[in-house]
């Protein structure tokens, strides 16, 4: 467990801060370790340099605020899929 703030979003897209978070080490299942799903990216070939450094992290922070962020908002998702309208009692499809 880490403690500190923690940006914490919820299903409708309200942001709070946290004071503790889970972090997962490793994950066993029936005795044996699990690889994680993303390995760890290759080495780069050359050594980067510093500016190199903080243009791929920037890159991967837009790509994490792109994928966190909600297509549609808390209103967007009431009828997401619309219901047919109740049949009257009595009424078959053929009308």
């Amino acid at each position: 467990m880490e403690e500190g703030p923690f940006e914490l979003v919820d299903a409708h897209g309200q942001r709070r801060v946290g004071k503790q978070r889970l972090v997962n080490d490793a994950t066993y299942l029936a005795g044996r370790l699990l690889p994680p799903r993303l390995p760890e990216p290759p080495r780069p070939w050359i050594p980067l340099t510093i500016a190199q450094r903080h243009a791929l992290d920037d890159r991967a922070d837009a790509l994490r605020a792109l994928f966190s962020t909600p297509l549609v908002g808390p209103d967007g998702l009431a009828e997401q899929f619309p219901r047919r309208p109740e049949e009257s009692p009595g009424t078959d499809e053929r009308g």
